[in-house]
């Protein structure tokens, strides 16, 4: 289906209350690049439209969400609960509830999704949020750097594009990035030359949108990214040649970036030569080591979700450091700290189950969400912060409510 085509047909057959719902999950992915607070609202208002949607036609239960899928939504649920469980050994319980609060988008996901009937966003409809998100963030880009000229500040890496929070920004554009090369590979004999272009030229910006964050998450999740893309193109559609092309072409800018970038950019080849060398130059390499370290010391069931600064507060002193402030800046090793280990298998099993379903439906854009979450989990508290979750969340109910067509038995493109 030609892309204009597709965009004005996008509402054909949607009632009054899916199209609200709709146009709120679109306006989120616009948003949540640009403002959490903002983003908050109209989450509030996704919320409000899916249980009058639900009221109104009087029906619970999504028969669009895979078996698999649904597990993942029981895992993030239980999840939360083993939270609320947990402070039954928590000390300080205003702290604990504060967490709670702050994370309750990942029983509110699952009790939206398990409950209303999403089968009204198509493989097509998914794609117009998709794209709502993509061209949010080239926007974005080209604002850095307009207001950097306005400013007079001029142009730097990192400081002029490190608007929202680097870890954030870096998971936002590695999910855009998958989802352009999941446009290109699966529609690229269906869309015209134009529509390539555009395709093309969206990705060289959200390319350098990243590397001009200058993110540890970042330049993992491109790297990852990259490994997954030539083994897709060489292993998994037998493409030698494109295959080949993107592995020498990407292994040629990356090295030119390396090189072209200040030394001060390059902080992830920083952290993995300061914990191969066991050295404390790197502030993140001791959270890491005292953050392991305090997590093994609070097994089996943690130190519980309003504790757990307390005790890595500890761990950081007897080690010499200050930071009575300084989370443990990775969702894993701060699930084991507070929630030990049933909060880390709920964790895994929440970020496994639906990599596992987007492998078995090739769903390249559910499995790269997963990358995205994993990646910047492993730098920064991502559940912890509603610039991580309000970007979660719109994007984890959009495409879980999609699958691509030969599961669906739609005719809708994907």
């Amino acid at each position: 289906m030609p892309m204009m085509q597709a965009i004005t047909t996008l509402f054909n057959d949607m009632k009054k209350m899916e199209v609200a719902e709709y146009l709120l999950l679109a306006a989120l992915a616009i948003v949540a690049p640009w403002s959490w607070e903002v983003a908050l609202y109209i989450f509030m208002l996704l919320i409000a439209s899916v249980v009058v949607r639900i009221a109104r036609t009087k029906h619970i239960g999504n028969p669009t969400l895979s078996k698999t899928m649904r597990w993942s939504l029981f895992m993030m649920a239980g999840f939360f609960l083993w939270n609320v469980v947990s402070l039954l050994w928590t000390d300080n319980l205003t702290n604990g509830w504060d967490y709670i609060t702050r994370r309750l988008p990942l029983l509110l996901l699952p009790i939206m999704l398990l409950c209303a009937d999403t089968s009204y966003i198509t493989p097509t409809r998914r794609r117009g949020v998709l794209y709502a998100f993509t061209l949010s963030l080239a926007v974005k880009f080209f604002y850095c750097i307009i207001a950097a000229l306005v400013s007079g500040k001029g142009i730097k890496i990192s400081s002029t594009f490190d608007t929202v929070h680097h870890t954030y920004m870096a998971m936002y554009l590695i999910f855009a990035l998958g989802f352009l090369y999941s446009e290109w590979f699966t529609h690229r004999d269906k869309l015209d030359n134009k529509w390539k272009s555009i395709l093309v030229g969206f990705t060289i910006v959200l390319i350098t949108y990243t590397v001009f964050v200058a993110s540890r998450t970042g330049i993992a999740g491109l790297v990852l990214l990259f490994i997954f893309i030539v083994l897709h193109q060489l292993v998994g559609l037998h493409n030698k040649k494109m295959g080949l092309i993107i592995l020498f072409g990407g292994l040629a800018l990356g090295s030119a970036t390396y090189f072209i970038l200040p030394e001060k950019a390059r902080r992830i080849t920083k952290t993995v030569s300061d914990i191969q060398n066991s050295e404390k130059g790197d502030i993140r390499v001791d959270i890491y080591f005292n953050a392991l370290r305090a997590g093994i010391g609070e097994l089996p069931f943690g130190a519980g979700v309003g504790d757990g600064q307390a005790v890595l507060a500890k761990y950081y002193e007897d080690d010499g450091h200050e930071w009575p402030d300084l989370n443990t800046h990775n969702i894993f090793l701060d699930s084991l700290l507070s929630l030990g280990l049933p909060g880390l298998l709920l964790l895994l099993a929440m970020l496994a189950l639906p990599t596992v379903d987007g492998y078995r439906k090739r769903d390249f854009e559910l499995m790269t969400l997963m990358l995205a979450i994993t990646v910047s989990g492993m730098f920064e508290s991502v559940l912890s912060r509603q610039m991580g979750l309000l970007f979660i969340v719109p994007m984890w109910y959009v495409i879980a409510s999609s699958a691509p067509c030969p599961q669906t038995g739609s005719t809708d493109s994907q």
